[in-house]
């Protein structure tokens, strides 16, 4: 999001960003609406992003002032969230960025964290008639410090309801994953059904959010449904795929892609050397030889890469 900071920075505009949230500051109602338009332009042109419009709110200062205090307090839905959060508090020390290891629990604590439970705390939330989409990604980032599997049946059930929420659920699965087994390949498969979803398929964020589960988790598997999506992806898409085929060792099937690496973008060009590092020695040498990196990073690879 930098270039979109600096863009916003170089045309004077007043503005506060914490990861994917962004709060712009104007002197009138007039000016705001300009400043949204000017805002989406930015997005679309440098990353491809769209605003989500039922994110999106106009507020005077007092109402500003009400909303950031609320934010800062502790709302739990019900007592059913409130016990779960306690007790992931209790174990993190107040911590969230600490990993709470299921088996610190005890039997009674662990005892909380039911799907039935998880079901109601987050179906509470999504039948309001204006869910609190803050609040809730706030939860799912406490389930995914503990990285319980009680969540994954309706975090799929209600995955198309929960767009807002997508990059805390991508990082509930890999926290899930990452300690808990289960059968993951069926899994990755209900993950890559939501590609046919409208909002979706038109949406690269998204696509890029599902697709980085399966490069960072050999678990979820399912490279052959992966692979098909290459030839209509983005070039941010391809990227995520080149290095997921690479973490599932697909040597064959990169080394095709070969012939295309000249006329790669920067990313890709990156994606596709780090790839090569599953070529057999020999071809990996050869490879590397031949090429000349064009930036600093491209550089690092191949250091990084003939270093192993």
């Amino acid at each position: 999001m930098s270039p979109v900071d600096n863009v916003l920075s170089h045309q004077g505009i007043n503005f506060c960003r914490y990861v994917d949230d962004i709060v712009l500051f104007a002197e009138s109602e007039i000016e705001a609406r300009s400043l949204i338009l000017t805002l989406a332009n930015t997005l679309d042109k440098q990353q491809k992003l769209l605003i989500q419009r039922h994110k999106t709110q106009l507020m005077d200062r007092d109402k500003f002032r009400k909303f950031c205090l609320e934010m800062i307090e502790d709302r739990p839905i019900d007592d059913l969230e409130r016990d779960l959060v306690l007790i992931i508090q209790k174990h993190s020390h107040g911590n969230p960025y600490r990993i709470v290891w299921i088996s610190e629990l005890s039997d009674d604590e662990l005892s909380k964290f039911r799907p039935d439970v998880i079901e109601k705390i987050v179906t509470d939330y999504l039948e309001k008639p204006e869910p609190d989409y803050i609040r809730l990604r706030w939860f799912i980032r406490r389930l995914a410090q503990i990285g319980h599997p009680a969540g994954i049946n309706i975090f799929l059930r209600e995955f198309s309801r929960l767009l807002p929420a997508l990059s805390e659920i991508c990082r509930y699965f890999l926290a899930v994953s990452q300690v808990t087994d289960l059968d993951w390949e069926n899994i990755g498969q209900d993950l890559l059904t939501f590609f046919e979803n409208k909002i979706i398929k038109s949406n690269e964020y998204y696509q890029l959010s599902i697709l980085s589960l399966f490069a960072s988790q050999q678990k979820f598997d399912n490279l052959p449904s992966i692979i098909k999506l290459y030839q209509n992806a983005s070039p941010y898409l391809r990227r995520e795929i080149i290095i997921c085929a690479a973490k599932h060792n697909a040597t064959d099937w990169i080394r095709e892609l070969k012939e295309t690496f000249p006329t790669m973008d920067p990313w890709n060009r990156r994606a596709f050397i780090y790839a090569s590092s599953i070529f057999p020695a020999e071809e990996r040498k050869f490879f590397l030889k031949n090429i000349q990196g064009n930036d600093l990073l491209e550089e690092l690879i191949i250091k990084w890469i003939k270093s192993e």
